[in-house]
């Protein structure tokens, strides 16, 4: 008898001993898998979405990062540009010096209707503005491709009349750009306006007897453009691009290429 109470009692010990009820685990389950599930979407690539009508998506480990408010939309491009425009020099007397004798020279600029051509290589950095509005600062150094003047010496010394030539054309600019942008899809297009400064060193080699001397006159004008920009987003943050403007003030004109950063996706709305 006393057998089998036991038993009994050991049977109805048994569901206290079991732990929690069913439900209880099913509870302790769904909590742990959301979990996991939490865990593996904060791994995934973010995914960037345009809201055009293009319906444009692409997903990047760096699409959170590029799409984040707390980021500037910073931007900057490098590239090479055609430029074309007359000649700021016009006939100009200078001199230099040899083994402490100075000579004067005179400075012509050969008559031709062509503009002077000039190969540049252009950087810019700037900020996106609200509302696709943009400033930028860009600067710019190469030469002039053809363009030229005639140098003539004017003097002679004790020992002869020195021998000058022209070495080249160094062309240097600056200049501050505001402009406007839209963006379809992959495609982005704009226009602006842009004030600033291009500097000419003609430089000129002068020999006498032994002696070598490089000398220089400089002249600069001020530029006022309107440019088209457009360019097409390799990916999210790069761009290729190409550049076109007319001057304001004369007939001078720019043609260019350039490959462009930002640290916001497509530019930043």
């Amino acid at each position: 008898m006393r057998r089998v109470l036991a038993f009994v009692i050991v049977l109805a010990a048994r569901p206290a001993l079991a732990g929690p009820t069913c439900d209880g685990g099913s509870d302790d389950t769904s909590s742990f898998s959301d979990s996991d599930d939490d865990d593996h979407r904060s791994t995934e690539p973010a995914c960037i979405e345009t809201s055009d009508v293009h319906g444009y998506r692409t997903c990047t480990p760096f699409g959170k990062w590029g799409r984040s408010a707390r980021w500037p939309s910073l931007f900057v491009s490098a590239g090479t540009a055609m430029r074309r425009f007359a000649s700021p020099m016009s006939t100009t007397d200078s001199t230099v010096t040899h083994d402490g004798e100075s000579f004067r020279y005179r400075v012509t600029r050969p008559e031709r209707a062509a503009l002077d051509t000039a190969i540049v290589a252009q950087v810019r950095a700037g900020i996106g503005l609200r509302h696709g509005f943009y400033g930028a600062i860009e600067l710019e150094a190469g030469g002039l491709a053809d363009g030229s003047t005639n140098p003539e010496m004017m003097s002679s010394g004790v020992l002869g009349t020195p021998e000058i030539r022209a070495a080249g054309v160094a062309v240097l600019g600056g200049a501050i750009a505001l402009g406007a942008r839209l963006r379809s899809g992959v495609l982005d297009a704009g226009l602006e306006g842009v004030a600033g400064v291009r500097t000419l060193v003609y430089q000129y080699e002068s020999h006498y007897l032994a002696c070598e001397t490089t000398t220089s006159i400089t002249a600069t004008t001020p530029v006022f453009e309107a440019r088209g920009r457009a360019a097409l987003w390799l990916t999210p943050f790069i761009s290729l691009g190409v550049t076109a403007g007319r001057s304001l003030v004369d007939d001078a004109w720019i043609t260019g290429l350039h490959l462009g950063a930002s640290t916001r996706a497509f530019g930043g709305r």
